[in-house]
């Protein structure tokens, strides 16, 4: 038998609990389901044993023990890694672009995570099985600073402030076309697309969807893109690139909710090769365990970034 523990994070608040524990674990969704009728599962230390329980709207430990159907072992790999802050609680790096944050079933290697276990670093074990240390993420192609728990107790911490808003993040963006507000926010509810489940949507009409703001700023605009800052209050899967698709000013360089005319067209027009999605998450602003004040963790942008900015 094997004990499993992870915290439940504001996308999973009023799902199911059988299709979270299946969100986090490699097992079936039979043999989860077997478990939690045999009281197998735990939520804040009380045993639930029904499959269709909807976890409340906050950050819950769950608990679950049941015999393993496949060891999940990450892979320790020398990736370098620009380590900005660390001390015996946490782990603050610079993300490079076209790295993912963590493994999966279906890839696992040259993440984030596997670059740390190279590095012999010490995560949290409420990530599991895959996530050790994660309490948010950022996309592949997105740079910048994130940060991650090294014990249990800070992950909880971490996740809390999280879940409850007290985090402030900004990035900057190269949108397509001229951003006629200097400031605004776009609130927006996002839900999954029915046509392609790999991609998040606006929701419309009766359909429900999870509560996003984003709040941005207008930085500068050239002759057919625009740079913008933005704050995010909430912290949906790809929430800028949707919104800012809404808005008919998508991401350069973005694959999956831009335009690839657009994209092509400004390659040609400034002779240089767009080098990713030219989205950059420049600061972080959070609570450290045992700490009275914020601390505000900042990066550049990246060379690659920069030099297209430059052109």
């Amino acid at each position: 038998m094997k004990k499993i523990n992870f915290l439940s994070n504001p996308e999973d608040w009023q799902k199911r609990l059988d299709i979270t524990i299946a969100k986090y674990t490699n097992f079936s969704r039979n043999k989860i389901q077997h478990a939690i009728k045999k009281n197998k599962v735990k939520i804040e230390q009380k045993i639930i044993n029904k499959c269709g329980f909807i976890l409340p709207a906050k950050v819950v430990l769950v608990e679950i023990e049941m015999e393993e159907e496949k060891q999940f072992k990450i892979i320790a790999q020398k990736i370098p890694l620009e380590i900005i802050f660390e001390n015996q609680d946490v782990i603050v790096l610079n993300k490079k672009m076209g790295i993912i944050t963590h493994p999966s079933i279906t890839n696992d290697k040259n993440t984030l995570i596997n670059a740390l276990i190279g590095h012999n670093k010490k995560l949290s074990n409420l990530g599991l099985p895959y996530r050790p240390g994660v309490v948010h993420r950022l996309d592949k192609e997105t740079s910048g600073v994130i940060i991650l728990a090294k014990n249990d107790q800070s992950h909880i911490f971490l996740a809390q402030q999280f879940a409850k808003r007290k985090v402030k993040k900004e990035y900057l963006a190269l949108v397509h076309g001229k951003l006629k507000y200097q400031k605004g926010t776009i609130n927006s509810p996002i839900t999954r697309s029915n046509i392609d489940r790999k991609k998040m949507t606006i929701a419309m009409g009766n359909k429900k969807g999870k509560e996003a703001i984003t709040h941005f700023e207008k930085i500068e605009n050239f002759a057919e893109t625009t740079l913008v800052k933005i704050n995010l209050e909430t912290g949906r899967t790809h929430q800028i690139r949707v919104h800012f698709a809404s808005l008919g000013h998508p991401l350069v360089g973005d694959t999956k909710y831009g335009c690839l005319k657009a994209d092509k067209f400004l390659e040609k027009k400034l002779l240089i090769k767009i080098p990713s999605l030219m989205l950059h998450a420049e600061k972080l602003e959070i609570f450290l365990p045992k700490e009275k004040e914020k601390s505000v963790f900042k990066v550049p942008l990246q060379e690659d970034f920069f030099n297209f900015l430059k052109s």
